[in-house]
């Protein structure tokens, strides 16, 4: 008599249909969980971004900073602070190659105003948003990038209000 060891060709078929099924209903209730985690981290990057324009507005009152042209500047009570100064100021912590933008600080009033336009790479982005906590806030937070030339003065900062 033979002694066949092994699984035949229908056993084997049989586990690999159930491993695809299993892993197309994984798959299909994961990808909306993934989604809404990229939306949540460019929302803490964007209210990250505008905390440390608060910060670098005040070292820039307090003349413990000064602004290097042309990546930021100031006309009347407008300072204009780009990703890339707010990296090289010390507030911000973010990549420079994924985030792209300024941020507009209008200090006329009372309490200043903030208006951001930040993009993460082709993903997101937030154009002229005064909204200063994006993590609970989302509605700004459009998906796919804007061409720079969409946003006057988007890579530097033009200091006029928007």
């Amino acid at each position: 008599m033979k002694n066949n060891k092994g699984f035949t060709l229908i056993e084997l078929l049989a586990v690999i249909v159930v491993l695809a099924i299993v892993t197309v209903l994984a798959t299909r209730s994961i990808l909306p969980y993934m989604a809404n985690a990229r939306i949540d981290a460019f929302g803490i990057e964007a209210t990250d971004v505008i905390k440390s324009a608060e910060d670098a507005t005040v070292l820039y009152s307090l003349d413990q900073i000064k602004l290097k042209s042309p990546a930021s500047c100031k006309k009347d009570k407008v300072v204009c602070f780009t990703i890339a100064e707010l990296i090289r100021l010390g507030t911000y912590e973010g990549d420079a190659d994924t985030y792209k933008g300024k941020v507009l600080v209008d200090t006329s009033g009372d309490v200043p105003s903030y208006t951001l336009y930040l993009q993460k790479s082709a993903e997101f982005h937030i154009e002229g948003s005064k909204n200063t906590n994006f993590v609970d806030d989302k509605t700004d937070i459009k998906e796919g990038g804007f061409a720079n030339e969409q946003v006057p003065g988007y890579t530097t900062c033009s200091c006029e209000k928007t």
